[in-house]
């Protein structure tokens, strides 16, 4: 494939991501990330159960604030 010029096309998919392993150890690690700026691509995340958005969030804000203080500027979308 060519490149147009229009920047990169990269994505990070996070399989199993309403799942235990996502709750201990994914959702802080990306955390951390978005935090120092370190992530520049789409993250989707795949799960077997009918997760919601709004579901997924919470359930990472509680994973993540249960080890350090959480910073709500980086939970808001851009």
């Amino acid at each position: 494939m060519g490149d147009d010029g229009g920047g990169a096309s990269d994505l990070l998919v996070i399989f199993g991501i309403s799942g235990d392993l996502a709750r201990k150890m994914t959702f802080r690690a990306l955390y951390r990330l978005e935090r120092h700026g370190l992530l520049d691509c789409p993250i989707p995340g795949v799960a077997s159960d009918d997760t919601s958005v709004v579901q997924l969030v919470e359930r990472a804000r509680e994973a993540i604030g249960r080890n350090e203080q959480i910073d709500d500027v980086v939970f808001v979308p851009r």
